[in-house]
């Protein structure tokens, strides 16, 4: 090809994008010609448009809604298992048993409270309290003062799963008050409260009362002494509140004249 056939071809693919160009400079005009004389095109996509920012709107505003919700969700679910994990790990106190040793002291029966941990941590903070006396029990968080009564207290520091004989819930009695008791069918009885708290950050503190009546009998020439639980005073935290009440009522029952 020479050179003039080489000049024809440019000038040729010149002119064709010059054509091109205007025919679209002509058709951009003409839509935007087309789309100022309808108006109503012009409110119609002004309503999509309207309507578009509309939805994306509420679109945003459930979208924060819904973020707001999973968060309160979320903490409420961590503060349920927060309490979960600290009602599960932390101490459960109770007095689990009386123990009766009768050779301490010749001619005494010596009496002391078992408590028992039976949480997963240890406790803190614990100090109780302990009563014994021949007379009827009352609520030991608030017994009355009275001389026959043997009053102790102390501290203690119960670790998981363990168990403490403190030295200050010992009391004795003895063993001719015990076969007089015996003969009589009369009872001795132990009773007191503990208040302790757990390791866990904002923890309430705790309580467990307790009670215990021991009866001494006659198992032929043996003098032996049976344990049982009182009818009230042994409770923990809430359900020390409703174990007074019961007590109360009932005791408001007998004194009641018919």
């Amino acid at each position: 090809m020479g050179l003039k056939e080489d000049y024809e071809a440019k000038k040729a693919a010149d002119e064709d994008r010059y054509n091109r160009k205007q025919r679209a400079d002509k058709e951009a005009k003409w839509a935007r010609e087309s789309f100022l004389r309808h108006p109503d095109r012009m409110i119609k996509y002004t309503g999509y448009l309207q309507l578009y920012t509309l939805v994306l709107s509420v679109s945003t505003i459930l979208l924060f809604a819904a973020t707001i919700y999973n968060a309160v969700v979320l903490h409420s679910t961590d503060e349920k298992i927060g309490e979960s994990y600290t009602a599960v790990q932390r101490p459960f106190v109770t007095a689990k048993d009386v123990i009766v040793d009768e050779n301490v002291m010749p001619g005494y029966w010596m009496f002391g409270v078992r408590f028992e941990n039976n949480g997963n941590t240890p406790t803190y903070k614990m100090n109780y309290s302990s009563i014994s006396s021949l007379s009827l029990p009352t609520d030991p968080e608030d017994a009355p003062r009275d001389p026959s009564q043997i009053v102790s207290k102390g501290t203690a520091l119960i670790g998981p799963k363990g168990q403490y004989l403190p030295e200050g819930t010992q009391s004795g009695i003895l063993v001719k008050t015990a076969e007089e008791l015996a003969a009589s069918r009369g009872k001795y009885f132990i009773r007191g409260v503990a208040r302790y708290r757990d390791l866990f950050k904002g923890s309430e503190e705790h309580i467990t009362k307790y009670c215990f009546a021991v009866t001494p009998y006659l198992e032929g020439n043996i003098l032996k002494a049976g344990i049982q639980r009182c009818l009230y005073w042994n409770c923990a935290d809430d359900e020390c509140k409703e174990d007074k009440e019961r007590y109360e009522a009932a005791l408001k029952k007998v004194n009641t004249p018919k």
